[in-house]
């Protein structure tokens, strides 16, 4: 019986021991953490970007644009050349009807609608984040760019005329939006619409990151590994007041979208009757 009770309980502590094990060894097979697929969604993202920005050049469409007209249209001042951008839909839509099937569907151009305000001005879909979100400030240029047989010039027109009177234009450059339109739409999406602006928000992230330097610089952190290169103190505060004279650029074109009240008159020649008789 001693053999037989010891022998049965040896055999059940085993089989108690083991179930820790066997759960171990399932909680193994789950997924241990997800920030490797953020940074592959993110990565993605940025991608798809990238191929928006070029699908004018690689494939055909009613509208393309060649990539020398963006800085172009886009950078009214040369050293104001920093541009954000937008993106809708960022990710393969689920739920929404394709325009190519459904062209007249009023579900379809509402939620077409959407994705050109969503990559033009929403917070969530612009790819840079700043303090201030972009619809509240100036803009000076704005440029957009569609994929997809699904949009029309139609449709293109109508959002383009409804963002003109959501947004706030720079008063010399009311109409300053330029567009593009590549008829072959991005992978497992039906459409895409990428928008790239120049926008006065731009001055806070530089301004953020001024603050950043800053605060390290005033501990002379990280100093000795540029001066070994042969970067000097001037340069660093040479850069330093170039960062903040182009804030400043940025700010003196804020809230500019009425034109001044008194504006200066220019002097129009008469003729050539200041040439001298001989």
């Amino acid at each position: 019986k001693s053999q037989r009770t010891t022998g049965f309980r040896s055999r059940g502590v085993s089989s108690r021991r083991s179930a820790p094990a066997s759960s171990a060894a399932s909680s193994s097979e789950q997924p241990k953490s997800t920030k490797a697929d953020t940074h592959h969604k993110m990565n993605g993202i940025a991608a798809n970007m990238l191929l928006d920005l070029t699908a004018s050049v690689r494939f055909e469409g009613t509208l393309n644009m060649d990539l020398s007209e963006l800085p172009m249209n886009v950078v009214p001042f040369h050293r104001m050349h920093f541009l954000s951008c937008g993106m809708a839909p960022l990710v393969p839509p689920q739920q929404t009807l394709d325009v190519t099937r459904h062209p007249t569907s009023q579900r379809a151009l509402a939620d077409m609608d959407k994705a050109f305000s969503n990559a033009h001005s929403s917070p969530i879909h612009q790819l840079i984040k700043s303090p201030v979100p972009a619809k509240s400030s100036t803009y000076l240029a704005s440029a957009i760019l569609t994929r997809g047989d699904g949009i029309r010039v139609s449709d293109l027109d109508r959002n383009v005329k409804k963002l003109q009177s959501q947004v706030n234009m720079v008063y010399w450059n009311t109409e300053g939006f330029k567009v593009s339109m590549c008829s072959r739409p991005p992978t497992s999406m039906p459409y895409s619409i990428l928008s790239v602006s120049n926008n006065c928000c731009f001055r806070h992230t530089l301004s953020a990151m001024h603050a950043k330097f800053a605060k390290l610089y005033r501990a002379k952190a990280y100093v000795q590994h540029y001066e070994d290169f042969g970067v000097t103190r001037t340069d660093f505060d040479d850069a330093c007041d170039n960062l903040l004279n182009l804030v400043g650029e940025y700010e003196h074109q804020e809230g500019k979208t009425h034109p001044p009240a008194n504006p200066k008159r220019r002097l129009k020649p008469v003729g050539l009757n200041f040439a001298p008789d001989y």
